[in-house]
């Protein structure tokens, strides 16, 4: 059986986070491939980046908000910015251990982010996610 999703980024800048994330969603058997980015930045760069003329459009981001650099929030202000070629399709969740409400009020690119979890990460989170995102794959 195919997975029901090609592509899941992480993008945070936690090594354990990313490897706990990443066995969780191999456990799951959610995604082909996971690609993880230790920072906004590195995260556009790879979403702007095209291959053989093709975006990698991920299916699904998992975003942190507290990362150095480049936050999760400034991220998402250069996000909504994007091409919609490097866009199109991608679910974005954010994925913090900050509580929700927390999130400041007008921040730019708020509109982007298609859902919010607390972490850590857990296979019925991510199953839950899937049923409400893509219902026709599950």
């Amino acid at each position: 059986m195919q997975p029901p999703l090609a592509l899941v980024m992480l993008i945070d800048d936690s090594d354990s986070d990313n490897l706990y994330h990443q066995i969780v969603l191999e456990e799951t058997g959610c995604c082909a491939r996971i690609q993880v980015a230790t920072g906004g930045q590195m995260a556009l760069d790879f979403l702007t980046t095209a291959v053989d003329g093709e975006f990698p459009n991920p299916e699904l981001i998992f975003l942190d908000i507290n990362m150095p650099g480049m936050n999760g929030w400034e991220f998402l202000a250069e996000y909504v910015a994007l091409d919609d070629a490097c866009t199109q399709g991608i679910v974005v969740v954010m994925l913090s251990s900050a509580d929700r409400r927390l999130i400041p009020k007008g921040v730019p690119g708020l509109d982007a982010m298609d859902g919010y979890l607390t972490k850590p990460l857990t296979t019925e989170n991510v199953a839950e996610l899937l049923a409400q995102h893509y219902p026709d794959r599950v």
